[in-house]
């Protein structure tokens, strides 16, 4: 477990008070807690995607046996990933 400071101001410490006030929550740490979670449920198909992506890259670098590929080569394999390219 690890502990961190969280300052708000604004808009953030208006919801927050808020949400304790309401009595949807009894504490900031709740509210921060459940703001984590809710961020988990909505990004996590996003991060088992990109697990997934990973995994693909590993199992092609080792069927090929390639130690390193070109950006073009790994966007000719996987050519899905070309729209999410930065």
């Amino acid at each position: 477990m690890s502990d961190f400071i969280v300052r708000l101001k604004g808009q953030q410490e208006q919801i927050v008070s808020s949400l304790i006030e309401q009595g949807v929550f009894s504490n900031k740490t709740e509210v921060v807690r459940a703001g984590i979670l809710e961020l988990y449920n909505k990004y996590q198909n996003l991060i088992s995607r990109e697990n997934e992506i990973m995994y693909q890259v590993a199992k092609s670098i080792a069927e090929d046996g390639t130690e390193s590929v070109s950006e073009e080569d790994f966007l000719n394999k996987f050519p899905h990933l070309k729209k999410v390219k930065k």
